[in-house]
């Protein structure tokens, strides 16, 4: 229950994120500084995305190799 918690969580913190680099990079106006800020925000938060989804597939692959079912991880029944 944890772990799908903080799994939850990250995906919505980098949507978020994701959506306000968006917005950030919308009204930057030209200006180079914010355009930056705005492009590495958005870069950093698909890497966090990235990071996160293997993440899930390295700890479901670990359940799955200890002989555990990993889809309880999943929630599926």
């Amino acid at each position: 229950l944890i772990i799908q918690f903080v799994f939850i969580i990250g995906i919505v913190l980098t949507v978020a994120f994701i959506i306000l680099s968006g917005i950030q990079w919308i009204i930057s106006g030209g200006d180079k500084q914010k355009l930056q800020a705005a492009r590495g925000r958005l870069i950093y938060s698909i890497v966090g995305l990235i990071v996160i989804a293997g993440a899930f597939f390295i700890v479901s692959t670990v359940i799955s190799l200890l002989g555990g079912n990993p889809s309880f991880f999943l929630n599926i029944k």
